[in-house]
């Protein structure tokens, strides 16, 4: 067993203790987290998930309904049909990317509740224009050459790599690092001439379409229809603190632009994809209200200088545990998990 494994058990042992002892709801109340705004991406039938870094952001569909279930059981489901934000004790539903299975397991589930959340697009998955997010698509290269061997950009093509299940992680982790590192402006350029080098099709193929496929043009309709707050994802999911100032632009007005024509409605939401304060630079923000946007959604739990265009979010793990999910909640889990590490040095 790792010193991370022996972390992780010790905390559910004392998340589980707070829960039932009453010491959780002791913390809500003293300086616990009442409410906010929970950030999702992917919710998938549990044999579709695996311990690959692209579904850490994914969760199956049995948590996702007790995660649901919990949230109402404590009268903490807000929907975005009320006024947003609110000072109401709860949590508003955030989905980001607006993958397919955002439409046919989501939004018959949110149904259910009567709840109306926010749906992050990005319109150039919606037009073809890129068949796949830049890091779901290098991971589906990487997968395609399992066993085989690639030849990445980091090193201009020059070597041949064994793609193996235990450096498939490592390798997009390097793309990634190499992409921020480079501030690599034109990624699906990358992409593309990556396949072209490999002997592989560019385009999107039939895998795993709940995950990796984008909501079509009437699903979207659908959704604002019903009264879902249909947000700017930008148009391509690229780094923002990336890009330059002109392509930040680009990337922010030609999504709002495509997408209140798309519902025929204002589109006053950007949630700045990967979310972090590495992701999403002062300049970004700028621009998103130069655009006019009057919401921003970040990636980070907790923000000192939140405002309207950096409105913290955060998520819940793949888990149907009621004590972990309340301690997420509440925040007891970060102050556990800081405080263990702290005892721990890790």
């Amino acid at each position: 067993m790792t010193s991370r494994d022996v972390i992780g058990a010790a905390r559910d042992a004392l998340l589980s203790g707070a829960y039932y002892s009453g010491a959780g709801a002791l913390y809500k109340r003293l300086r616990g987290r009442r409410g906010g705004l929970l950030s999702y991406h992917n919710v998938l039938p549990r044999e579709e998930l695996s311990g690959a870094s692209v579904h850490a952001v994914d969760v199956s569909i049995e948590a996702f309904e007790r995660q649901l279930a919990y949230l109402d059981g404590q009268g903490l489901l807000l929907s975005v049909s009320d006024p947003w934000p609110s000072q109401r004790e709860g949590f508003y539903l955030s989905f980001d990317d607006g993958m397919l299975n955002n439409y046919e397991i989501i939004a018959p589930r949110l149904r259910t509740y009567g709840v109306r959340a926010v749906f992050g697009v990005c319109p150039g998955l919606i037009t073809g224009e890129i068949p796949y997010i830049w890091r779901d698509h290098l991971y589906l290269i990487l997968t395609t050459l399992r066993e085989r061997s690639v030849r990445l950009p980091m090193d201009g093509y020059a070597s041949e790599i064994a793609v193996t299940g235990d450096n498939l992680e490592d390798l997009t982790e390097q793309f990634r690092s190499w992409v921020t590192r480079r501030r690599i402006e034109d990624v699906y350029a990358s992409i593309e001439e990556t396949c072209q080098v490999n002997g592989l099709p560019p385009g999107r193929d039939g895998r795993l379409p709940l995950r990796f496929h984008p909501m079509g043009e009437e699903h979207v309709r659908e959704l604002a229809d019903e009264g879902h707050v249909i947000a700017s994802h930008t148009w391509s999911h690229r780094i923002l603190s990336v890009l330059s100032p002109a392509q930040k632009r680009s990337e922010l007005a030609r999504s709002k632009r495509y997408l209140e024509g798309l519902i025929e409605g204002p589109v006053d939401t950007i949630v700045y994809p990967y979310g972090g304060r590495n992701e999403v630079d002062d300049e970004a923000i700028s621009l998103s209200r130069a655009c006019g946007y009057r919401r921003g959604l970040m990636n980070v739990p907790d923000l000192q200088d939140a405002d309207e265009m950096r409105i913290p979010r955060f998520s819940i793990p793949d888990t149907t545990k009621a004590p972990y999910i309340d301690a997420v909640l509440t925040g007891l889990k970060d102050t556990l998990r800081g405080a263990l590490h702290r005892r721990n040095g890790a």
